[in-house]
């Protein structure tokens, strides 16, 4: 039974009208069974799924059925307060409340025994931060070993829990580390603090970072919009304007309807008056 895996270590919560307990999952027993305990004594179930309270005779039938009841109900509590791996481990096994909750004390009680210790410690030096959708999320997993191992006789040290911690991180945590590092003799809770604050500057700088990409484009896309535009009252306006008083290629002022270039309708003009006076010498 691999116990590594993210989504068993942050497993939803299991919530119903005597409280709440946190979902079933290998990192999570002792926390389950606390949990689950208080919400079968509220449903009058804790007896029966411990197994000191056994099913009246049918001939008490009044009993009988309050007893069917309040199994019933511890059946759907252990069930549903089940993370995936155990609702699947639970399907081969016998339904009945006392029946159920010693089968998972077996699987998922993995600090009962040495080898199982053991092999929670293999995987803790095993975990890194890649394997997570956050820094936090990484803390709260290498946390989850600790709390299980911590009553233990292999129980994670503060100097071997902030190595596994700082040893992995990306480079964006590295002058956060160096910084806690020089100052020595801190204690974890130092560590995750340091770790999560700067988790979430780096949020924020990415944020602010996105934003002001968004604006560059959007700004440049209000510059060329402007271009355009501008060129387009230009060309609408005929053109630049000369000192010599010309828009769009014609003089200003020029009437008559006519086009083209000032010089050239002059010229032809003095060329059309010289042939006249040839014609009439």
């Amino acid at each position: 039974m691999s116990l590594s895996k993210p989504a068993d270590v942050l497993d939803s919560v299991y919530r119903c009208k005597y409280g709440e307990a946190v979902k079933l999952s290998p990192l999570t027993y002792p926390q389950w069974s606390q949990d689950l305990q208080y919400l079968l004594q509220g449903a009058g179930a804790l007896s029966i799924a411990l197994g000191e309270e056994v099913a009246p005779p049918a001939s008490a039938a009044a009993r009988h059925l309050d007893f069917t009841k309040r199994a019933g109900l511890a059946v759907s509590y252990i069930y549903n307060s089940c993370g995936t791996e155990a609702k699947a481990f639970l399907r081969g096994v016998d339904r009945t409340p006392s029946t159920m909750w010693t089968a998972l004390a077996d699987e998922f009680n993995t600090a009962s025994s040495r080898a199982g210790r053991e092999g929670l410690v293999r995987e803790f030096n095993r975990l890194v931060y890649s394997d997570y959708s956050t820094i936090s999320e990484y803390i709260t997993a290498l946390m989850s070993y600790r709390d299980i191992l911590a009553p233990t006789d292999q129980h994670i040290s503060d100097a071997m829990f902030i190595s596994r911690l700082t040893s992995s991180l990306p480079s964006g945590y590295d002058i956060t580390v160096q910084l806690l590092h020089q100052r020595g003799n801190l204690a974890i809770s130092d560590y995750v603090t340091a770790i999560r604050q700067q988790e979430a500057n780096l949020r924020i700088r990415g944020a602010e970072t996105t934003n002001s990409n968004v604006a560059g484009t959007s700004g440049s896309a209000l510059v060329t919009q402007a271009s355009n535009s501008q060129g387009s009252q230009f060309a609408n306006r005929g053109g630049f304007r000369s000192r010599g008083g010309f828009r769009g290629g014609s003089r200003a002022g020029f009437r008559g309807g006519q086009s083209g270039c000032f010089f050239c309708r002059a010229h032809n003009l003095k060329l059309r008056e010289s042939a006249r006076r040839k014609v009439i010498a």
